[in-house]
């Protein structure tokens, strides 16, 4: 008997699908796969400029709480945000000169020893082991909204015949 009413909820559901509500899924599946394209671009990009490497090591890390107010649900709530900053001593050479770097929300410990890779003509860009992934979520995120979308447009087209 349950059932019967989810069934029918989500049928009706179905029924109240319009042509804008697939486009605006289809519109939000292409601005996330065009962002993980470009995210992607850009990593594979660092990843090819940056061939010299340097080496260091966590020296400490810091831990910061932050507390900060949000109103939630038209109250005031109080709520607490920590991150954590792992400092790294740099073992530079004749071009990477920045003796020190920290990273924000690392999940580096003191005495982790990091390769840091750089572009040796311009220092300035680099990145540690790990940060340079050309993966994430974005595409994953869009490819099930293109199959949102997909099923809507499916749903939509059967409404219609009948």
């Amino acid at each position: 008997m349950k059932e019967d009413s989810i069934f029918s909820e989500f049928y009706e559901l179905i029924k109240k699908i319009k042509i804008y509500h697939i486009a605006a899924v289809f519109i939000i599946s292409a601005l996330l796969l065009s962002l993980s394209f470009c995210s992607y671009r850009t990593s594979l990009a660092k990843i090819e400029r940056c061939t010299a490497k340097v080496y260091g090591t966590v020296s400490h890390t810091e831990v910061k709480t932050e507390h900060k107010w949000r109103y939630q649900d038209g109250k005031k709530v109080r709520y607490s945000e920590t991150t954590t900053t792992a400092y790294i001593l740099v073992e530079t050479d004749n071009v990477f000169r920045q003796s020190a770097i920290a990273r924000r929300n690392s999940s580096l410990s003191k005495g982790t020893k990091v390769t840091i890779h750089y572009d040796p003509n311009d220092p300035s860009i680099y990145y540690l082991d790990g940060e340079a992934e050309a993966f994430n979520f974005l595409p994953i995120i869009g490819i099930l909204f293109l199959a949102v979308g997909s099923a809507m447009t499916i749903l939509y087209r059967v409404n219609k015949r009948e």
